[in-house]
Parts: C-alpha cells; structure tokens; sequence
C-alpha cells in the first residue's frame, strides 16, 4: 500500500458499481494527475483531503451519490479538468469560486444543488465551463450542451435553469483532455418517456396470456446521464484539441471490451462492423459526437442479439440516418435514446446483451410478448434512471438480477410469464416510487424478501401468484395497495386477494 500511494499517478475505477464512500486515504496518492471515480455509486461527501493532489490534472466524480458540500482546493493549481456534474445531492456554494485553478480549461458543474459564482480569473483558461445557470454565476460560461445561459443585464440567477441533467454534456465525458490521459463519458436526461400498453391497473381475471396491464401514472424521472466517450463538445466557443485521428475503436473500447467487439460473429462484433460502415455514424465520429457513436453501436447490439437481422430487419435501426427517427425509438431533446418500444413485435428473440447497459438514459424499456430468452442481465444495473421496465411474456430463465436494486426510479416491473428461478431478491429498498410489481407466472421460491419490500410506500398493484414464494407481504403495504392477488395458501397477507380479486 506505501508502494501504490508513492508511485500511482493513474488512478482509473469508472464505470462499475462501487458503493461506500471515497475514502480519505485517496489524500495520501500525492504523484497522482488523474482521478477517475465516475459512474460508480459512491456516496457521502468528497473527502478534503483530494486538495492534497498537487499535482491533478484530471478529476472526474460525476454520475455518483456524493452529498454535502465541495471541499476548498486551491492547491490543485495544475488541474486542467474537473467534472463533478450529476450528483444531484452537492450543494452549497462553490468554495471560493474555485479561484486559484489556474489551469482549468474545462469545468462541468450542472446536474447538483451549487450556488455562487464562478471566479472570473478562471476565464482567462476556461474553454468549456458547464453550468446550471440559474444556481451558479460566471461570466464565461454555458448551460450544459453549450446551450448559452439566458441573459438578462448580466447573469440573471432568476433565469429558468436547464432541467437537471437535461442534455448531455460534451458528447462525452467532455473532452478528450487536451494534454491528460483520454476521458470518458456523459450525460442526459430522459425525456419524459410514455410507454404503451403496460399491464393494465385491475387486470380482469388475468390469465397466463393476459397480465394484468394498467399504467400507472407517469411521473417525471430525474435526468438521467449518458456514459459516453471523453470527447470534446461540438459547439464550444473555443474548442479543445483533439487528437489528430480518432477512430471508432477508440471511442468503443471505452465503453465495451475488445474480446466482445473483436469477435465478427457475436452481436457487439457484427454492431462495430455495421458502425465502421456506416457514413452516419462516421459523420457523428468526425464531429466528436461520442454519444451518439456509443449509443449506435449499443442498439446495433441490441439488434443483432434479439434476431433482428432475420425477424424484424425492417423496422429501420440500422438505417444511415439519426438513430432517433426509429419509430421503435424515443430521444430526449438531447438526442439521447430515453425509450425503446419493440412490444408484441413478431420475431423479436434471441436474448437481452450487455450493452443495454450503455444506453443509461432509458427511461423506458418494453419487450413485453416477444420470445427473448436467457437472462436478465447485471448490466441492466446501469439504467438508473429507468421508469418502467417490462419484460413480460417472454423465456427468460435464471434469478432476478441484485442489480436491479440500482433502478430506484422505477414506477413499474412487470416480469410475469417468464421462467425466472430462485429467491426473489432483497432489491426493493430504495425502489420507494414503485406503483406496479408484477412477479407471477414465473418459478420464484423461498421466502419473500419482506423486509425489504416494506419500504415501497408507493406500490398500488402487486401480483405474486403461480409462483412458489412464501411468507408475509409487509403490512406496510396495505396502505396503498389496490390490487394484490396472491396464492393464498402460501403468502400470508392482510389486504390481499387469490387471483382476479377472489377473497382468500
């Protein structure tokens, strides 16, 4: 541990699913220039001690849980890049405007509960300065996408602030940092999805064709961030280098593994053969797009992994124009894929690959009676902004993913009429604004997770029978469910009913 804290100038851990909070032993790296915790789910404050880093060029903790307020860095002096955008729980003002980072040439800052004003020594460096422009003050900089703050005499704080999270961020974790190591990732938010068809509210009788298809209201998701690839946004005033040539390999390796795209006969290697070819994509490579390079090459993934080349290869994904013209599609106002509808769609099949877990902005996702099969996979974890998630009348097999306790914006989970297995998993904890659960028709046993399950406080409709589950649903429940339809003689249950309303 002494060797690593005395030699370690790279610290790289983005992209995973990290929890707990950073520790405050990261102070003690002091050869380190570059920090990179993004896309995990750290939590609590960012510990003072990073303003020991001298020698940073390069801090990026976006896309995490952190609370609380940022810690005076002033030492930092060399620090080129700071992303610290969508943590929705940092608040406070920015210590002392960030004056004294001397260097800075890009700042990301929207997405979080900041006030005050950026310091305007550093517009002299800045070149791409992100911004929730009615919270925070700077006479240099922009909403995020570039989009200019609204003006009024100088920098109007009563201006409408962009929705949290709602464009991405340079098409990728902005760019690709003229003088450090490359960067990774972006963000967007969801558009406000509408998904068709979901199981109804009060299913009359429901049967094993027929799940009982009721859509709740839908409420707005909070913007959700797109991981995408360090790229230098389009439009800035004054834009970063970049390198010289780029190509999609670069752009797709920070994102997916060489092994899965290397390969020319699995789903990733036949989407990156389809996006060297394609002219629309290499126009949004030219342009440092990345977002929109990463999101083609996940949902060319998708396509080929669900039987698109033989069953539904006109319905026009892998069309060389804009990915958000697919009737199947919707795309927030940052051209961000925020729902896929492919419900009921004949020859849809295969199984449900990894890089669904690319496309971070879904806030609907509705494969509903269709024949996809295998299992759920973990990478699902990484859609934390979804709202409805449909999965019903399908061949899935194996467990319910823990992952899933990643999704705590969830208004619905309808798995019913799969061949699901195993214990139904302690995933509910924080899935507070859930109104639909639908677990029937599937091989669950064990012992129902009450305990977590107690927290749901929203849930209006569950449905748990042919399965089997035992033990108690919480009594908590009672309060605000309208439908449970349960197996009676194995579920213990207050406010519930046997299946189509029949009383136990």
């Amino acid at each position: 541990l002494i060797f690593i804290k005395e030699t370690v100038t790279v610290f790289n851990l983005a992209r995973n699913e990290l929890d707990e909070e950073i520790p405050t032993e990261i102070g003690e790296m002091r050869q380190l220039t570059d920090l990179r915790l993004f896309e995990n789910d750290f939590v609590g404050t960012i510990p003072p001690q990073v303003a020991n880093l001298s020698l940073l060029r390069h801090l990026a903790f976006t896309l995490n849980k952190l609370t609380g307020t940022v810690p005076p860095i002033p030492a930092l002096s060399q620090l080129t890049f700071l992303d610290i955008r969508d943590n929705e729980q940092l608040r406070g003002p920015l210590p002392d405007g960030f004056a004294g980072l001397d260097s800075l040439k890009q700042v990301y800052l929207f997405g979080t509960e900041l006030t005050g004003t950026l310091s305007t020594d550093l517009c002299d460096t800045l070149e791409t300065a992100w911004i929730d422009c009615g919270d925070i003050e700077c006479g240099c900089c922009t909403a995020n996408n570039d989009v200019p703050c609204p003006s009024e005499p100088s920098y109007a704080p009563s201006a409408t602030p962009t929705a949290r999270g709602a464009t991405p961020k340079p098409t990728g974790f902005p760019t690709r940092a003229p003088t450090p190591p490359p960067t990774v990732f972006a963000t967007s938010p969801p558009t406000n999805p509408t998904a068709t068809n979901p199981p109804t509210a009060k299913p009359t009788h429901p049967t094993a064709t027929d799940p009982p298809t009721a859509k709740p209201t839908q409420a707005t998701s909070p913007p959700s961030p797109f991981p995408t690839v360090g790229v230098a946004p389009t439009n800035s005033p004054t834009p970063a280098p970049t390198p010289p040539t780029r190509s999609f390999r670069d752009v797709i390796l920070q994102a997916s593994s060489a092994s899965s795209i290397d390969n020319s006969g699995t789903p990733a290697g036949k989407a990156f053969n389809w996006l060297e070819g394609d002219s629309f994509s290499q126009t949004q490579l030219n342009s440092n797009n990345d977002v929109s390079v990463v999101q083609r090459f996940a949902m060319a993934t998708l396509f080929f992994a669900m039987n698109g080349e033989s069953g539904w290869n006109n319905r026009g994904w892998l069309n060389d124009s804009n990915e958000c013209d697919v009737s199947d599609l919707q795309c927030n106002g940052s051209g961000q894929i925020s729902s896929i509808n492919l419900r009921s769609v004949g020859g849809v099949a295969g199984s449900l690959p990894d890089e669904i877990g690319l496309l971070t902005g879904l806030t609907v996702f509705d494969i509903a009676r269709n024949d996809v099969s295998g299992r759920i996979p973990t990478h699902v974890g990484r859609l934390t902004r979804m709202q409805e998630f449909e999965l019903f009348e399908n061949n899935f097999n194996g467990p319910l993913p823990d992952q899933l306790s990643s999704l705590v914006e969830l208004r619905r989970l309808a798995v019913t009429l799969n061949s699901l297995e195993g214990k139904i998993p302690s995933i509910f904890d924080g899935m507070t604004k859930l109104t639909f659960l639908d677990l029937r028709d599937n091989n669950f046993a064990g012992e129902l997770p009450s305990g977590s399950m107690a927290n749901m406080d929203s849930l209006k409709e569950i449905y748990l029978f042919n399965t089997d589950v035992s033990g108690t649903v919480p009594t908590e429940l009672c309060d605000t469910l309208e439908n449970a339809w349960i197996d009676c003689g194995e579920l213990v249950c207050d406010c519930c009913t046997a299946r189509a309303g029949e009383p136990c």
